[in-house]
């Protein structure tokens, strides 16, 4: 990783946004790239003590972070989970909802919340695996990246709508299901923790994805919850429900790990 990019608009979120930047740059002997945003008809935030360069986006400033993670070769985009700016109701900012969207490297959204400085900044990770393209990716990203942290491999069997048609008598294609999962999990899903000797455990359950995945993170308390950005043309630009509730709701940051550029899942 040589490049840590951080967006920032002056605000609070942004500020959480840019210490994560900072310290994970820190911890890889990283480049941090704090880049400053307003909008239209906006003052430019104040003056940083690091490398940054200011943009004035007379549009909106997503595509100011997208331009400049692009024309930077930004290995991380890093965001707080809302702005300056929008709707406070929603749970996502629409900068951060975009960029993690649309983005060709991954994204990391940072909500309120505090990590002690004396501890490293990632030390328990949370990551789907599905067996598709996107989810092995993000999985050798993840691994290549904080390879020193705990992963918690989490597998969702939402099979309850598949049920559904089939009454009450459901135990037998339930453990079936579970079954073929779990031997799924063991022989080829977790293969790339193995490979790449990080500590890890397996968590195979009946649920929904995202709630599967931030429920996960709440009880181990983690400090980074990873999902995969399938890109469906001519979908590019949109988030798929189990990512964009993961991004919003994570009780600590999430990453959205995109398929690489080039190719289509």
């Amino acid at each position: 990783m040589n490049l840590v990019m951080a967006g920032d608009d002056g605000s609070e979120a942004a500020a959480g946004a840019v210490d994560w930047a900072t310290r994970c740059a820190a911890e890889r002997d990283s480049r941090l790239l704090v880049v400053r945003i307003a909008g239209a008809g906006s003052d430019v935030p104040g003056d940083v003590p690091v490398e940054g360069v200011t943009i004035v986006n007379e549009s909106h400033p997503a595509s100011g972070i997208l331009v400049a993670a692009h024309d930077r070769d930004a290995d991380l985009v890093v965001l707080g989970r809302r702005g300056s700016g929008g709707f406070p109701s929603l749970p996502i900012g629409t900068t951060a909802h975009h960029v993690a969207a649309a983005c060709g490297r991954p994204v990391v959204v940072v909500p309120p919340m505090e990590k002690p400085v004396d501890q490293p900044l990632v030390e328990r990770v949370i990551i789907g695996v599905d067996g598709l393209p996107g989810s092995q990716e993000a999985a050798a990203w993840t691994i290549r990246n904080f390879n020193d942290a705990h992963f918690t491999v989490v597998h969702a069997l939402d099979s309850a709508p598949a049920f559904a048609q089939y009454g009450d008598d459901t135990s037998e294609m339930y453990a079936q299901i579970r079954l073929r999962a779990a031997t799924l999990m063991q022989d080829q899903w977790a293969r790339p923790f193995i490979d790449g000797g990080v500590s890890f455990d397996v968590l195979v359950d009946e649920g929904g994805p995202a709630e599967m995945l931030l429920g996960a993170a709440a009880r181990t308390s983690a400090d980074l919850v990873v999902v995969g950005r399938r890109d469906h043309f001519p979908m590019r630009g949109t988030l798929g429900g189990v990512s964009q509730r993961v991004l919003a709701y994570a009780p600590c940051a999430a990453v959205m790990v995109p398929f690489p550029e080039g190719e289509t899942a």
